[in-house]
């Protein structure tokens, strides 16, 4: 695994960014594969494979640090190098259960209580999720194209506690 990347502040930590790229070369992958029942999964051998890809985030903060927004980033290309089972060759095809895009974007919103009361804030906040395309097969006759899920969630905080409440896939 071959990895290098770099964390950078801005303007007084109020704009961040991360970015990382990588290579990982594999020799004797297992993978995951659905049986032919559709009732499981087993692990197989699947030779060797190689991934490359990067990610990148941004994170800032204005409205005196009680709005939050941030993207995220993310590129992968798994390949099989060399994965011949006998009877099919799978050389060269996608690596299944690995998402080549995956992206977030969220927004949070501090709502400033007085520190002296109970409940110290309210935090309100959004996040969009996509994924894809993932190959559910080594054949990689069977995928799911880009596709997004949105996420919400209220915090109240306490000081020394909280109650979280979210809802996912909305």
């Amino acid at each position: 695994n071959y990895e290098a990347g770099t964390h950078l502040n801005f303007l007084d930590n109020k704009l961040t960014a991360d970015f990382s790229v990588f290579f990982m070369d594999i020799r004797n992958q297992q993978i995951s594969r659905i049986v032919s029942s559709g009732l499981g999964r087993i692990m197989v051998n699947a030779g060797q494979s190689h991934s490359c890809g990067l990610e990148l985030g941004l994170r800032g903060k204005i409205l005196q640090d009680r709005l939050t927004l941030g993207l995220n980033y993310g590129f992968s290309h798994s390949e099989f190098r060399k994965y011949n089972t006998g009877t099919s060759d799978y050389t060269g095809n996608i690596v299944p259960f690995i998402p080549e895009h995956n992206t977030s974007i969220f927004l949070d919103y501090t709502f400033l209580k007085d520190n002296n009361a109970l409940l110290k804030n309210v935090t309100i906040g959004l996040q969009g999720n996509g994924l894809g395309r993932i190959y559910w097969n080594e054949e990689n006759t069977a995928c799911q194209n880009f596709y997004c899920t949105l996420k919400s969630h209220v915090l109240f905080d306490f000081g020394t506690w909280g109650i979280k409440l979210w809802g996912d896939n909305l």
